[in-house]
């Protein structure tokens, strides 16, 4: 059970608010005791799915206390803390050009760069012209990291860290190892100090067997990865607006295809009107073609007959969606959404209801059991509004140009009728 004390294997995710206020904490606590510290980037999202955990943000009651415990450390411990409006975001960027061929030295710099510029400058390093700013202005060639980030063997080795750190133990981020011992969480940094300074009590059980594994007393059911599956996640991220009927008829197949491939689907509600205007688009429905209007709105009951799942034009199409994304945005941030998505699409395009209209908005929220005043307001609130527009700037900056869009990794599909690509860019990743 001895530990090196020179040594400290720091596991981290930049998505992990915990991770940043662990790494603002690690430097002093190794210079104390003259360790160098070794950065490890890993893909917190693999991690959950290897052993089967829900991430903090999935279990709305524990995000709430971690959004208000994680503010009390940062300010008992003077660190500014300003989480961004786009979280949750896609780390793997950032990850990846972290996972680069250079000294811990220089890692733990660019590590500092990036942890800063997301939880205290609050910029969005999903973004390559972000990242490439952050690194540059750490002292990087910003433009040569970003190119070697999204070189294959630069993949390859971001899912090999993360599976390396998986067969070593590691469950989540941040995590600390020193020579066999294994620390999780800001919170272990008093048993990391004591195993640093070499007064951990369990050394003097030179003898000791294994420790007990504690058995379970109940096993819960949860959602299976599929039998041969890799460790590293599948990630799509669904980029909608609900008055886009194919967005709609997409999302029903999203749990399906999750079921198929394991994969972890991100809602990213944004404002469809405003990804038209910013990239000069429009919607469909805009054409002057009859014969095209009609050829779409018979391929859209296709679709609903071939995915046997309810479908009928909404009377009130065209609806202003703006109120109705800002409460799905506001949703999100109370922890409500998947109650809240799986009402309104079906009100919207099964039943015809007049989503643009406040009051029917209420009604659908407070049929599903939802506080239909507490979201509406917070969808008035600047929170809610910044990140609804963080959120569809970022769409339109990484390429989208309609509803609904998929990403997998940095790869873009647009329509309902990419799914199967889709599914084959899972099940390559």
């Amino acid at each position: 059970m001895s530990a090196d004390p020179r040594s400290i294997r720091f596991y981290f995710d930049y998505i992990s608010s915990n991770a940043y206020l662990a790494w603002t904490q690690l430097a002093p606590l190794a210079a104390k005791y003259g360790a160098v510290i070794k950065p490890v980037p890993v893909l917190f999202a693999g991690l959950l799915e290897a052993h089967g955990q829900l991430g903090p943000a999935e279990v709305p009651a524990k995000s709430r206390w971690m959004v208000i415990n994680n503010a009390r450390k940062a300010m008992l411990l003077g660190v500014p803390l300003q989480p961004p409006a786009h979280h949750p975001f896609n780390p793997l960027l950032a990850l990846r050009v972290s996972s680069l061929p250079m000294s811990p030295a220089e890692r733990s710099i660019l590590t500092t760069a990036l942890f800063e510029a997301v939880w205290v400058r609050g910029l969005h390093v999903s973004e390559p012209a972000v990242v490439e700013r952050v690194a540059t202005e750490a002292g990087f060639d910003g433009r040569d990291c970003v190119a070697r980030a999204a070189l294959p063997e630069t993949k390859a080795r971001l899912r090999q860290q993360t599976d390396d750190a998986i067969a070593r133990g590691v469950f989540g981020v941040p995590s600390m190892e020193v020579g066999s011992e294994l620390f999780w969480g800001y919170d272990d940094f008093t048993y990391l100090e004591v195993v640093l300074a070499g007064r951990d009590p369990l050394a003097q059980m030179a003898h000791r067997g294994p420790m007990p594994v504690v058995t379970p007393s109940a096993q819960r059911r949860r959602v299976q990865q599929p039998s041969g599956a890799p460790s590293t996640p599948r990630t799509v991220e669904f980029y909608f607006d609900y008055g886009s009927p194919w967005s709609y008829l997409a999302s029903t197949q999203l749990a399906a295809l999750g079921d198929r491939t394991g994969c972890t689907v991100v809602y990213r509600p944004m404002l469809l009107g405003g990804v038209f205007k910013a990239t000069g688009n429009q919607s469909p429905a805009a054409t002057p073609i009859a014969a095209k209007l009609r050829y779409g709105s018979t391929d859209l009951l296709r679709y609903a007959r071939l995915y046997e799942v309810p479908f009928h034009p909404n009377p009130h199409f065209p609806i202003n969606t703006l109120l109705l994304m800002r409460v799905a945005t506001a949703a999100q941030q109370a922890g409500v959404f998947e109650r809240f998505h799986a009402a309104i699409y079906p009100a919207f395009w099964a039943e015809g209801k007049d989503l643009g209209n406040p009051d029917v908005i209420a009604a659908v929220l407070a049929a599903a059991g939802l506080d239909a005043p507490s979201l509406l307001a917070r969808a008035g609130e600047d929170a809610a509004k910044s990140a609804l527009r963080a959120t569809t700037d970022e769409a339109v900056r990484r390429g989208a140009f309609g509803a609904p869009t998929f990403f997998v990794g940095d790869e873009m599909f647009f329509g309902n009728d990419r799914l199967a690509l889709v599914e084959r860019a899972l099940r390559a990743v």
